[in-house]
């Protein structure tokens, strides 16, 4: 469901998404201060997400900012509901959640081409391997490291006391602790030395903000500071420097090998924006897409694949195109957004195409169907499957005007054309996979 609200005199856009597992839950997905908000209707409460930070693009930075060290890892907060329930959730997900981790993904690495890209592909192998030596059980594999996933809840108790739920019980009711998981075991970025954001091979948790769940506002630097010394949680470094502005501290990045920084103007949810480094932002090669009108494969796929993440794998394409939307504004400017919008949508339709072939494919080559058998029935199947898909696929329309002759010629290539920009691009993915 998508609705619109006021939040501090601004109109706010949320995507809302339903959820059943572990529990029944309502999350908004949609890229803004809101983002990650959730209510859960077994408690009777509203469990505030980590606002979605857009990069600051002016050149100077104002001498009252709190600049914060960007960690490279993942976003987990950790609370206590009214009904006693502790809670660890990810940006995305609440209930003690997986998370991809796609530098350890085979289905990611394969993506980095050309021979720059193979060397990091290769590093972090070679760097999953050793992970996976020491650590394996914290993980969910599936395939041939097709997909990896990091269980949250089993990760943390690796950096939290068994003591910390019970003893900081009270302190977790009234707040939500927000902080990074960081480490070898959890890398995200890439850059070209394989280097930005891995730190120390173990895991740790450092934390970013605080939030007051009664006033809905951060905790100031001192009281953040304060609290997280009672709970016996570190800390992200600040930095002050006298002259900030928007290239010195991309410098500073760079130098200290960080993802970047986090300059917040305030307490409220909509203070905070993130500065990268040009290396991690990859400027000058997006920059260029940007020139064109373009928006770079990688970038899309990056986008659609946080996307199915947010909305699941059985969303209806135009959801999965709203979140996508919103992830892809965050790197470019709205109007290249707009004009990519029929590839950017096809791209969502095909990709969760791809996921409903895979599963029917399988079941014709059990049923011992031929190669040809299985992709003139994909045609069939797909639109019944995913009603949506329709727009696309109409294949009983286009044999109807075949056998009419040569009198809707035009209509009929028409048609033709459509469905091949779906079909074409899931049959080589099951191709790919040796499915058939």
């Amino acid at each position: 469901e998508i609705c619109r609200v006021d939040f501090l005199g601004k109109e706010v856009k949320l995507i809302l998404v339903k959820r059943k597992k572990p529990k029944p839950y309502v999350i908004n997905v949609s890229q803004n201060e809101l983002f990650g908000l959730a209510y859960v209707p077994e408690v009777d409460e509203v469990v505030p997400g980590y606002p979605h930070l857009s990069n600051w693009r002016h050149d100077k930075v104002p001498r009252d900012a709190l600049v914060e060290v960007k960690l490279n890892g993942t976003n987990i907060g950790l609370t206590v509901l009214e009904n006693e329930e502790k809670l660890i959730r990810t940006r995305q997900s609440l209930f003690s959640p997986e998370f991809p981790v796609m530098l350890y993904s085979e289905s990611f690495l394969k993506q980095l081409k050309g021979p720059e890209g193979k060397k990091i592909a290769d590093k972090f192998r070679k760097l999953r391997s050793e992970v996976f030596s020491k650590y394996s059980d914290l993980y969910r594999v599936v395939g041939d490291y097709e997909y990896v996933y990091l269980k949250s809840e089993e990760a943390l108790k690796l950096v939290l006391p068994e003591s910390f739920w019970e003893k900081n019980r009270d302190i977790l009711k009234k707040h939500i602790v927000f902080g990074e998981l960081v480490g070898r075991i959890n890398p995200i970025q890439v850059d070209e030395n394989a280097s930005i954001g891995i730190y120390s091979f173990d895991l740790d948790y450092y934390v970013f903000d605080i939030l007051d769940k009664s006033a809905f506002t951060f905790l100031p630097r001192e009281s953040k500071v304060e609290l997280c010394n009672k709970l016996g949680l570190k800390v992200v470094k600040e930095y002050s420097i006298s002259e900030p502005t928007l290239d010195s501290l991309r410098m500073l990045a760079l130098q200290i090998n960080e993802e970047g920084f986090v300059m917040k103007l305030g307490v409220s949810l909509n203070s905070r924006w993130k500065i990268k480094s040009e290396q991690v932002l990859e400027f000058a090669r997006r920059g260029w897409a940007i020139q064109k009108g373009l928006i770079l494969l990688e970038d899309l796929m990056n986008a659609i694949n946080r996307g199915l993440e947010a909305v699941g794998r059985e969303a209806h394409v135009d959801t999965l195109f709203e979140v996508v939307q919103e992830e892809l504004k965050t790197d470019y400017p709205i109007e290249v957004v707009k004009r990519n919008y029929r590839r950017i949508r096809e791209s969502c339709a095909i990709e969760l195409a791809k996921i409903v072939a895979l599963e029917e494919a399988e079941r014709m080559v059990r049923e011992g169907k031929s190669k040809s058998e299985i992709f003139r029935e994909l045609n069939i199947v797909l639109p019944k499957k995913l009603p949506w898909l329709r727009e696309w696929i109409d294949f009983k329309t286009e044999k109807a005007l075949r056998k009419r002759g040569n009198k809707d010629k035009k209509r009929i290539e028409a048609l033709k054309r459509r469905r091949k920009r779906i079909i074409q691009p899931v049959i080589s993915y099951l191709l790919k996979k040796k499915i058939v």
